[in-house]
């Protein structure tokens, strides 16, 4: 079970760390190690690279992550886990499409996609496509209904962004971003004050878009939880200065024995979309 888990460990990540309107398009790699090895059934090494691209289009958000981990375990086992992720946000925040697909080696472990819907009153649903085990039959749908007032990732950073540049300190809210068979989860938020709009000295490099690094920024404390669950401890939190642009320069993902660090190694500004205004109606 840990081991599956781990197909899954940054792909949380990437797909609630988008941006909101008003934002940029993106590309960016981190270089992926283990900061605290298991001593238990988790890895005791970790090696990878995670690519994040953003793209703005003229209707919504698009996103695509690849993380690969190279994991050795305290057995002396070794896998490599190679997970993709992909997603589209309406910029309405009412219509969401993902997929993911996790293989070890090359051989698939899991896939599925799904469709998640976000009334304007009431709660939003969601419908998985699940691969059957016989693949000569249709995929399963199951649908997973989602509480009123859940955001989608474009949305929650939003109102992240805008509570953080207000001075609060705080923000709870339930999440749904596709990357987990778990449905969607709690994020509770601790916001530090804000810090002065200037890139880090470690990252003044020409692979780097400076200029994407050059805005207000928050530490923040995001901790998670399964939304079906009563416990008092998060599933896993994650540590992470994130800027006003909505890009972390680095981050760690805590669980209970280890802990897995990315740190950003490539960013490049992409184009944004040319977009014709609506006609109006004659």
């Amino acid at each position: 079970m840990m081991r599956r888990s781990l197909a899954a460990v940054l792909g949380l990540w990437t797909a609630q760390a988008e941006a909101a309107d008003g934002l940029f398009s993106y590309d960016s790699t981190y270089t992926v190690q283990l900061a605290r090895g298991s001593i238990s059934t988790g890895p005791r090494a970790a090696a990878g690279v995670l690519e994040f691209r953003l793209m703005e289009t003229c209707d919504g958000w698009a996103t695509r992550s690849r993380v690969i981990m190279d994991l050795t375990f305290r057995d002396g086992s070794m896998l490599i886990n190679t997970r993709d992720f992909e997603s589209f946000e309406a910029k309405d925040g009412r219509d969401y499409t993902f997929a993911v697909r996790t293989t070890k080696g090359d051989v698939p472990v899991e896939a599925f996609k799904g469709v998640a819907k976000l009334p304007a009153r009431g709660p939003g649903s969601v419908v998985y496509d699940i691969p059957n085990e016989d693949p000569s039959l249709p995929p399963r749908k199951v649908t997973v209904t989602l509480p009123r007032g859940t955001l989608l990732p474009v949305q929650h950073t939003l109102a992240l962004l805008e509570r953080a540049a207000k001075g609060e300190r705080q923000f709870r809210s339930v999440i749904f971003n596709g990357a987990s068979s778990v449905g969607p989860r709690v994020m509770s938020t601790l916001i530090g004050p804000q810090l002065a709009p200037v890139a880090p000295p470690n990252l003044i490099m020409p692979q780097v878009d400076q200029d994407l690094l050059t805005a207000p920024a928050w530490d923040l404390n995001l901790a998670f939880y399964n939304l079906v669950e009563r416990r008092d401890t998060p599933n896993f939190e994650v540590f992470q200065r994130y800027y006003a642009t909505g890009i972390a320069p680095s981050f760690e993902q805590q669980f209970s024995d280890f802990t897995i660090r990315a740190d950003l190694d490539k960013l490049q500004r992409l184009p944004a979309p040319t977009c014709e205004p609506e006609k109006e109606p004659r």
